[in-house]
């Protein structure tokens, strides 16, 4: 079957009559519009910035997986990157090669220019950075500590799946935050994220410390949708709700009128994505397990870059 534009094989459309259209997302771009103030950036791009003030973002899995349709998305790379990172992957070009991670998402950051300052090779992102936060947390004596292999340890044991306690972090504050010790070209944006279990579902809170709401963030929704369906795959436990929550959410300047664009055109439904080739291990998962059903976006909008 030839592949689309989207990375992703296409398929057959499923029954959508009881899904309403979801509006959260042009709603936090009015928010940010409105209420954000005018701040300076490292990028040398002025953002209009809303901390801890914008909305929460709250969908229900029964209404559709939250891909936006405002404008079309590369689905396959989003997806890959969160392979990649679970796996602990921090070199672009392995994430290039082996999981479909398009060049625009990390290329501009890891020359050798920007991996220099902080002591990785050229192309890689860094030891503080998302994949050996996720898969190889440094803690005493060399050791390390892999955070992915305890969520699903304990979402798959009866007994442990109920605590409060199913929280990942990809801060690792020693490496990150340009104080003393930088050790990533960009301190992870995202990351934070809390599973619960919840009346035999199965919910999870992803929380983005940094959150360029246009260009990088309808990108993380993707990749959170993927591990949500990749984690329930493993643990059985029914994916019903992802909340996305901000600490500092912004548009910049260079993208205003792309924002204001983004408003005037029409939302659609959203679609499904499936796991059609499902693993034992998490750490299995590829962009090409997955299919996506039901996809109608409306056309490209080139959303600007501040590097």
């Amino acid at each position: 079957m030839k592949k689309n534009n989207l990375g992703l094989k296409p398929k057959k459309t499923i029954k959508t009559i009881n899904r309403v259209v979801d509006l959260q997302y042009k709603k936090i771009i009015k928010f940010i519009l409105k209420h954000g103030e005018k701040v300076k950036t490292p990028q040398d791009v002025d953002a209009l910035t809303c901390f801890g003030t914008a909305p929460s973002l709250i969908y229900d899995f029964k209404n559709g997986v939250p891909i936006i349709t405002e404008r079309q998305l590369f689905i396959r790379g989003a997806i890959g990157e969160m392979c990649a990172f679970i796996n602990g992957v921090q070199d672009f070009t392995i994430m290039k090669n082996e999981y479909s991670v398009p060049e625009p998402f990390w290329g501009p950051w890891t020359t050798m220019e920007k991996t220099k300052k902080v002591g990785a090779k050229k192309g890689c992102l860094g030891d503080g950075s998302y994949g050996p936060a996720l898969a190889a947390f440094p803690i005493h004596k060399g050791k390390t500590y892999d955070q992915i292999a305890n969520v699903i340890r304990m979402l798959s044991d009866e007994k442990l799946q109920h605590r409060r306690t199913i929280y990942v972090t990809s801060w690792i504050p020693y490496m990150n935050g340009w104080g003393q010790n930088q050790k990533t070209v960009v301190s992870p944006c995202h990351g934070n994220f809390h599973f619960r279990v919840i009346s035999g579902y199965l919910d999870l809170i992803s929380w983005h410390r940094s959150a360029d709401i246009l260009l990088g963030f309808p990108n993380d929704m993707i990749s959170y949708i993927a591990l949500f369906k990749m984690v329930e795959s493993l643990t059985k436990l029914k994916a019903r709700r992802l909340i996305f929550q901000f600490g500092d959410a912004h548009i910049y300047e260079n993208q205003l009128s792309q924002a204001k664009a983004i408003l005037k055109v029409e939302t659609r439904i959203f679609p499904d994505l499936r796991i059609h080739n499902l693993k034992k291990n998490i750490r299995d998962y590829r962009a090409n397990d997955f299919e996506l059903i039901d996809y109608r976006p409306n056309n490209k909008i080139f959303i600007p870059s501040a590097i």
